[in-house]
């Protein structure tokens, strides 16, 4: 795939911002402010399968 990530490569996700929450899905699908599957961590490793982000990410409702 073109923009797929290799499974040893580190994703760091993170803002400037102070005391931002970011919500993200790793199937697509759009996130969900009220579920809460996990507590904040410093680290998650995600190692199910591959997953890639749109290299136009602003353009794809990911937020």
């Amino acid at each position: 795939q073109k923009f797929s990530i290799d499974t040893n490569t580190l994703i760091e996700i993170r803002s400037d911002t102070n005391d931002v929450d970011i919500y993200y899905t790793l199937d697509g699908s759009k996130p969900d402010a009220f579920i809460t599957l996990a507590t904040r961590r410093s680290t998650i490793q995600y190692k199910k399968k591959p997953f890639y982000i749109p290299r136009d990410i602003a353009n794809t409702g990911i937020t």
